[in-house]
């Protein structure tokens, strides 16, 4: 039975990919780097600690790790505080009222940091539908481990088999399969060359999606 469903935010309820592409870019040349799209397509949906782990190592970064990251999470939150032009992506909203109308649990859980979650979702007034928004630095590991998924999950008091993750890059996706979740993948366009093999329901256009199509899905993973 469906009772949950648990949101990535970046490139699936947001079409933020791009800014966050940019400030990245603005970011690398600041320090001085010069990181290839075929290096970067790989940092989509990874946690901070994770992709500036990478980077250190990969580019022997004289800075300590978490001078790093806490350089990229200031620079981040300015720049998307900056932005006018955040909207959700087509049929987000609709579907969150259509879910929550039907009593589903909803949360979010993003490899983003707490201060641009609360920026982009005000900006888009979405925060009214979650009973939870879960940023990655509150757990462990980040998205590929499944611990965001896992730890979001226990806070809706649900079971993983009634849950379903929507996501859009292969980490989350990996994230959701590695939890036992049910996942649906939304492919977007400006979400680089991401493989949604892993997911269970692939969509490209949120108003095509149903709440018949989750509870489907939950379905057979009772069966």
């Amino acid at each position: 039975m469906l009772q949950a469903v648990i949101f990535d935010m970046d490139g699936v309820l947001i079409d933020s990919e791009p800014f966050h592409y940019f400030i990245e870019g603005e970011i690398y040349k600041k320090l001085g780097l010069d990181i290839p799209e075929k290096i970067r397509v790989n940092f989509v949906g990874l946690s901070n600690k994770k992709m500036w782990s990478f980077i250190k190592e990969k580019y022997n970064l004289s800075q300590k790790l978490e001078e790093l990251i806490s350089f990229n999470e200031e620079e981040r939150a300015k720049y998307m505080a900056s932005l006018t032009n955040v909207v959700p992506n087509s049929g987000v909203a609709e579907l969150l009222q259509t879910l929550k109308e039907n009593n589903i649990a909803l949360a979010l859980a993003s490899s983003s940091t707490r201060k641009v979650i609360d920026i982009l979702t005000k900006k888009t007034n979405l925060q009214q539908y979650f009973q939870y928004m879960v940023s990655g630095d509150v757990v462990k590991n980040g998205k590929p481990a499944p611990d965001i998924f896992l730890h979001t999950a226990q806070l809706l008091k649900t079971d993983v088999k009634n849950c379903i993750v929507v996501e859009d890059s292969t980490n989350g996706m990996k994230a959701a399969k590695n939890a036992g979740i049910k996942c649906v993948a939304y492919k977007n366009k400006n979400t680089r060359g991401q493989d949604v093999t892993l997911a269970d329901l692939v969509i490209d256009d949120f108003n095509k999606l149903s709440l018949d199509d989750l509870k489907h899905l939950v379905e057979t993973n009772h069966k």
